[in-house]
């Protein structure tokens, strides 16, 4: 056994350790982020380049190295050039005055902050959109000497990936070992996958989660090679006996979780799948992006954002069982999805992954295979629910659109609006005093959700036909459907800043002598009642709120800009408590405006909806500008400081760099995931980056371009596998849709 491949906590390293600190403290201010369980904390400045141990009681390796703060070079003196002394003195004054000018110039800049919001509705320095910042990639051509991008040589580069993952940090060869398993099994380099996991063994058990994905992938390729059953039976319980060892914290568990139950579906093995998957699922933030990678990494060519448009509009229902469904029909396993979603244990996700299913369906067909795969979607839903089959219907359609098939999309446009207009809008949910809230019961929202997503996909459908006004009507009715969700967020946040300010004494009285209580007693328990269904209700209401945003947004697009600013600023149709201007929607349309180059227009909407928003949606747009200005570390700078949960940060930061690549600017998204300060969001940005690039032709120039980044072998180790990932894409099921408008990024995200 190597001995650099154990993860060591000795005592004496323990003791010598310095401790890492949960938050920052006077004399303890440096921040560090364990690169085992990348648990954020702080230390000493003194302790940077030193051992220190991770504050996070769970941490399997609490033991690592701080990084070291770099220490700029001191300037060696020049040797003699035998210039005459009064020479010198010229030369000193003119470096001072540039020296002082430069400081003035550099250091001077102003801070970033809440005044500074004006920036995001500058257009770019050099007069251009950022979805003009695209590099031509010759494509080969029979009839033309265009010379096809150069091949990365793909066995050299997996033997320099094998090499620097023994080179990384003691603490991150595991996480290394399992990209190098994961990239020979895509490969079809089974034999290699196999001995990089046995590496992986020898570090202990505590270790063995890590195992998962590349043991599916390893599944995935013998049943290709039309393997014996038994032989990837054998890997399925290796699998599984790995997958009993996931840890309960982080995104890992739903990605490892999704990609075994993906191989088990596809090998009829439903009932185990199932009951991985309820044990690794959550609709939360972290459910919500770990989708959203396994669906780039599995279906859409590593391509984030477009992953993320697999989603239902307003994010995910059920993340983990409906992302499946992608990576199922992604593998050829169409038959295997469809069974799949039918095992939903409620309507909302029945309709939810049925519509996954139908979207991948129409994009990985032929042409000629269209008829026969439209068939199969009309008759999948003919027994869901009529706002599933609407759900359904108006995806097929938009994927109809984007594959140029028209006439077809209008017929099953006809029928989204036809389900639609069947299903009535319930009455707002209005509780008008406290003894309406104390005996509030949650409703099954179910149908009403479904509802509100397929109106949203119909909106977005009928503004892409060029049906603008049938468009603005459709998010007019998704609006009224989400008012029956929950009370305005605004209402409720009157009662529980009530409960703030006069305190539970008072409530309790004021309940007693409204609903004519007996006892204090009975007060105090209806008090409870009342407090506890106030918070119910404050979730009901943000949830609806960020379903309405997601409305409105789908419906923003070039030719819609002026319609959407016209009905959100009707007061006769949008309730006062209705703030749909402190959104990402103010700073959408700012966006929209100065990409079609109506940059008053822009700086009117600015002034008169986002000035003096208190939403941080002001930063993408803030940093998607520095990106087309070409200031990298300062766009950089500003990601690292978004605002949000890591989660939020995540998912906004893949979706960003993944539509740079899309635009051809993958050099500026490499530089930026390189110089991302969290550990973890950078390798996995520079892993996902560097594969879509490659699906690209791009994988020989990324190897160049990195080198002049200087990266570690952690980051190496991310460059690398991302490249022979890409670099086994074949060929796209189906061109990559055009790139959509760019704004502020899904209301789920809420940044």
């Amino acid at each position: 056994m190597d001995p650099d491949e154990i993860i060591a906590t000795d005592q004496e390293a323990l003791k010598r350790a310095f401790p890492v600190r949960a938050q920052p403290v006077k004399g303890c201010s440096h921040k560090v982020v364990c690169p085992m369980c990348e648990t954020t904390g702080y230390i000493p400045i003194k302790g940077a380049g030193h051992d220190v141990k991770c504050h996070n009681p769970d941490c399997l390796v609490p033991i690592f190295t701080a990084p070291a703060i770099e220490k700029k070079e001191v300037a060696t003196e020049p040797e003699s050039s035998g210039l005459p002394v009064w020479m010198y003195g010229a030369i000193a004054g003119v470096v001072i005055a540039l020296g002082i000018g430069g400081y003035f110039l550099f250091f001077n800049k102003p801070p970033i902050n809440d005044a500074d919001k004006p920036i995001a509705i500058i257009p770019p320095k050099n007069g251009t959109d950022p979805s003009d910042k695209v590099e031509k990639v010759p494509v080969p051509d029979e009839d033309s000497g265009v010379k096809a991008p150069p091949v990365v040589n793909l066995p050299r580069l997996a033997a320099d990936l094998a090499s620097a993952a023994r080179r990384v940090p003691r603490t991150r060869k595991p996480f290394a070992r399992r990209w190098s398993a994961e990239a020979a099994a895509r490969m079809g380099k089974v034999n290699e996958a196999n001995g990089q996991l046995r590496k992986l063994e020898e570090v202990g058990r505590t270790v063995y989660f890590l195992k998962v994905p590349p043991l599916a992938e390893i599944g995935w390729q013998q049943r290709q090679e039309k393997a014996d059953d038994a032989e990837v039976a054998a890997t399925l319980e290796e699998a599984l006996q790995a997958a009993s060892t996931l840890r309960p914290q982080g995104r890992f568990r739903y990605d490892a979780a999704m990609s075994l139950a993906s191989l088990l579906v596809a090998t009829n093995r439903d009932q185990e799948a199932l009951d991985l998957i309820r044990q690794h699922h959550t609709s939360s933030m972290t459910g919500r992006a770990a989708a959203d990678v396994f669906v780039a990494m599995q279906a859409t060519d590593f391509d984030f954002a477009r992953a993320t448009e697999a989603a239902p509009i307003g994010g995910w229902h059920a993340p983990q069982f409906s992302g499946m469904i992608a990576a199922l029909v992604a593998r050829g396993e169409s038959d295997a999805a469809l069974r799949w979603a039918k095992l939903a244990d409620s309507p909302e996700k029945l309709a939810e992954a049925t519509m996954v299913w139908a979207d991948f369906l129409v994009q990985s067909a032929t042409i000629a295979e269209l008829p026969d795969q439209l068939a199969a979607i009309d008759a999948a839903i003919k027994n869901i629910s009529p706002a599933g089959r609407a759900l359904v219907r108006g995806r097929t359609a938009l994927a109809l659109l984007k594959r140029e098939q028209a006439e077809t999309a209008d017929v099953w446009a006809a029928a989204a609006r036809a389900e639609l207009a069947g299903i009535p809008v319930p009455p707002p949910m209005e509780l008008k005093n406290k003894k309406e809230i104390i005996h509030f019961r949650t409703p099954e929202l179910g149908e009403i959700r479904t509802a509100v997503r397929a109106t949203a996909e119909l909106a977005r459908l009928e503004i892409a036909l060029g049906n603008t006004e049938a468009g603005i009507d459709a998010v007019e009715r998704g609006l009224q459907l989400c008012r029956a969700m929950g009370p305005a967020p605004a209402v409720v946040q009157g009662w529980l800043n009530e409960i703030n300010q006069l305190g539970m004494s008072v409530i309790e009285a004021r309940i007693k002598s409204e609903l004519s209580l007996p006892s204090n007693d009975l007060a105090r328990q209806q008090a409870a009642d009342y407090v506890r269904n106030c918070k119910v209700l404050k979730e009901m209401a943000d949830k609806r709120f960020e379903l309405q945003v997601a409305t409105i947004e789908a419906a923003i697009a070039p030719t819609s800009l002026e319609a959407v600013v016209a009905f959100i600023t009707d007061k006769e149709k949008i309730p006062a408590n209705e703030a749909y201007d402190d959104t990402a929607i103010s700073w959408m349309l700012v966006e929209q405006f100065l990409a079609s180059g109506e940059n008053d227009r822009a700086k009117q909407i600015h002034n008169q909806m986002a000035k003096d928003s208190k939403s941080n949606a002001w930063q993408l747009p803030q940093i998607r500008n520095l990106i087309a200005d070409g200031e990298i570390e300062d766009a950089a700078d500003q990601i690292n400081r978004l605002s949000g949960t890591a989660d939020q940060r995540d998912h906004a930061v893949h979706r960003l760099l993944s539509r740079l690549v899309r635009q051809g600017d993958w050099k500026s998204a490499l530089t930026i995931a390189h110089l991302l300060s969290d550990a973890g969001l950078s390798e996995e940005a520079l892993l996902l980056v560097s594969a879509q690039a490659s699906t690209m032709g791009h994988g020989v120039e990324i190897l160049k371009f990195a080198d002049q980044l200087q990266p570690q072998y952690t980051e190496k180790v991310s460059i690398y596998t991302g490249i022979l990932l890409g670099s086994t894409v074949k060929k796209p099921a189906s061109p990559n849709p055009p790139v959509p408008p760019e704004g502020a990024d899904a209301a789920a995200a809420n940044l």
